[in-house]
């Protein structure tokens, strides 16, 4: 990921207020570390000349190809491991940075079990064995999908909403275990005194998706990538919150370092757009053209409100277009 603009982004995260050096020989965990968000973490941190960076994730091919740069670097340690099974480990990780999760519409379809047991029962495996090793805070990576189906009065969500999910549907299996693990980090806060604090993501997106990401933002970029039109498989009225991965990164630090405890912070940013929007910014972007396939009408909202992030003194960097052409011009390269 060896990109200027890319690295300009990162540098740019450091020039806000944030105690930086509280993070200076640390031990810090980052599970799900190839991913979108995990990955830009990652970046970030190496970018701290004393910090002890630990990735974990199933992949050693991956994590090899995607951190090369810096694979041999002292300070970078990679873990293979399935969280889903217990850590054989004799570390102390001051800081548990938890993002690992099957987080699109394919893994949630073709893989529902695992992505219950890997969220429920790899937060429990990390939660049991920070508790024991000496752990100073457990940020966990959440998602804005906990809040369910919004209701005809709810304009956005915000921390304190709870919205419908029916439990029977198959792509239950993502929002209620998402749901399920905050309430386990919330139980061993109660009964165990440790610290910890949650995040819930919107849409995010940006140059460090991987490329079996199915969600539509993911897929918009492809096309545009590419080449190519831009497919519309409704009419696009569903409305949601983007935020670029930098900025959505920044936000997570922003909340290890100020969050409160047993708080939850939603992360995001002041854009929202429907998904027809969306594709017209991109294919404007790329100088391509939207193609509906169908006039399927769905009209359902995810946004998220910005206002408890925005208190503890966040700002995003970039707006929703500017992060989508700097994505394709990054990803084209």
């Amino acid at each position: 990921m060896i990109n200027e603009l890319y690295q300009n982004d990162l540098e740019s995260i450091f020039s806000c207020d944030l105690p930086w050096n509280n993070l200076s020989g640390k031990n810090i965990l980052v599970t799900g570390g190839t991913g979108l968000i995990g990955s830009c973490i990652i970046d970030v941190l190496m970018k701290l000349n004393d910090v002890n960076v630990f990735c974990m994730g199933r992949s050693l091919e991956k994590a090899k190809n995607r951190f090369k740069d810096y694979f041999d670097n002292p300070r970078f340690n990679f873990i293979c491991h399935d969280i889903t099974n217990k850590l054989d480990l004799d570390i102390d990780f001051d800081y548990i940075i938890h993002a690992a999760s099957g987080a699109h519409p394919a893994e949630f379809n073709n893989r529902p079990v695992e992505t219950m047991t890997g969220n429920f029962i790899g937060t429990f495996n990390l939660l049991k064995y920070g508790k024991v090793h000496n752990m100073k805070r457990f940020v966990y990576i959440s998602s804005g999908d906990v809040y369910g189906a919004a209701s005809s009065e709810v304009d956005s969500f915000s921390e304190e909403y709870s919205g419908y999910v029916d439990c029977t549907k198959v792509r239950a299996c993502y929002p209620s275990s998402k749901r399920a693990s905050e309430t386990l980090l919330e139980s061993f806060i109660s009964e165990y005194d440790i610290d910890g604090v949650i995040a819930r993501p919107c849409h995010v997106f940006g140059p460090t998706m991987t490329s079996e990401d199915s969600r539509v933002v993911a897929e918009f970029i492809r096309y545009a990538v590419n080449g190519t039109d831009i497919i519309l498989r409704s009419r696009g009225n569903q409305m949601r919150s983007y935020l670029y991965v930098v900025d959505a990164v920044l936000a997570i630090f922003y909340v290890l370092f100020k969050g409160l405890n047993k708080e939850g912070y939603n992360i995001c940013g002041k854009d929202r757009v429907s998904i027809r929007e969306l594709a017209e910014i991109i294919a404007d972007i790329s100088n391509g053209k939207v193609v509906a396939e169908n006039d399927i009408d769905v009209r359902e909202r995810a946004i998220l409100n910005c206002d408890k992030l925005y208190n503890l003194g966040f700002r995003e960097n970039n707006s929703l277009r500017g992060g989508l052409e700097k994505t394709i011009k990054i990803l084209r390269n």
